[in-house]
């Protein structure tokens, strides 16, 4: 894992300057990172069957109960150096607006493009009117909080904290580099850098920014589905008002393209898959639910999450046929992490 805390180091750092150059605040990263560290065991708490699970997976591929201690402690800090560069993240995403203005763009500039194109693809109708229909036709009438923990919970586990994942479950050093290089370019490249490039906010907030009735039919949905009293509607005002305040917050950032959701339900699928069959169904199955979910409540266009899946199946293509080899060889000072299973008792 020496190549995780290297580079989640190193980008925690560069989130600090960028803070300090544009905000002329240095301190955000770091407190950010206190939020994180202090909430993570909360969030492992509500999420106990999953966590039970990993804790579970990790006892039965451990060679000895002293094998399994390490793989505790060794998954303990690869879970801190998470809420590191998760902090680095928020940091730099809540600075994505100051930093298209500081290039020269107004922040947000990529809706119309995008909100257009995702009309165009889908037969001149916005895509988020099919997924209304469709829990409208089966009767869904609570959908709004429902599909909150999936969206939210659930999908933050894996998303989160792979890394440590992949060091309690003891997976080889070769899978541990592959999922990495996909978990790095999910988040920095597809969450900060091309999230900069094609800046938008997502139709729940087109209206607000520029003054239109576009999604008026939508938020006329959503308000009658109860999105007010949900997860969704907190997480929502939470995020406008971060913006309109250029608040710093845990989580806060408003940027629709790419979909990161579909992104890392991407690739929790493709690592699930690896490791069983079956297992591989459900997270397919999860992400199909998590690009259901990403049109339907409003935070993002359809065309976010095609670019994401593409880019995720593309890299993932990749990386396993050779290219970009460089980016998965394992320095020469990481210790191979591959454990022999548990020997059968006598």
């Amino acid at each position: 894992m020496r190549f995780f805390i290297r580079w989640a180091l190193v980008y925690f750092l560069v989130a600090t300057a960028l803070n300090f150059l544009l905000r002329q605040d240095a301190s955000v990263t770091g407190l950010t990172f206190l939020g994180l560290t202090v909430n993570v065991f909360s969030v492992f708490k509500i999420a106990f069957p999953i966590t039970a699970a990993i804790l579970i997976g990790s006892w039965f591929a451990s060679s000895d109960p002293k094998d399994f201690v390490r793989r505790l402690a060794n998954g303990f800090l690869t879970l801190v150096v998470c809420c590191l560069f998760l902090s680095g993240f928020s940091s730099v995403k809540t600075l994505l607006p100051l930093l298209a203005e500081a290039l020269g763009q107004t922040p947000f500039f990529a809706d119309p493009l995008f909100a257009a194109l995702d009309r165009a693809i889908h037969f001149g109708v916005d895509p988020w009117r099919f997924a209304h229909a469709a829990t409208e036709a089966v009767g869904w009438t609570d959908f709004v909080h429902h599909s909150a923990l999936a969206y939210g919970l659930w999908w933050a586990i894996p998303a989160f904290y792979l890394p440590a994942i992949m060091v309690l479950l003891g997976d080889g050093e070769a899978r541990q580099r592959h999922y990495l290089v996909l978990y790095f370019f999910c988040w920095i490249l597809l969450g900060n850098i091309l999230a900069l490039v094609g800046l938008s906010a997502g139709p729940v907030y087109y209206d607000r920014l520029f003054g239109t009735e576009m999604y008026v039919d939508l938020n006329e949905r959503l308000a009658a589905a109860g999105i007010a009293g949900s997860w969704f509607g907190d997480v929502q005002e939470k995020l406008w008002l971060a913006f309109a305040e250029q608040q710093q917050a845990i989580g806060s950032g408003i940027s629709a393209f790419p979909s990161l959701h579909v992104a890392m339900a991407t690739v929790t699928a493709l690592y699930l898959g690896e490791k069983h069959r079956f297992l591989g169904l459900i997270g397919w199955a999860f992400f199909a639910a998590v690009l259901f979910v990403s049109v339907w409540i409003g935070y993002h266009y359809a065309i976010d999450g095609y670019f994401s899946v593409a880019a995720v199946l593309a890299l993932h293509w990749a990386l396993k046929r050779g290219f970009l080899r460089n980016l998965v060889t394992s320095d020469r000072n990481d210790a191979p992490s591959q454990l022999t299973p548990r020997a059968p008792a006598e």
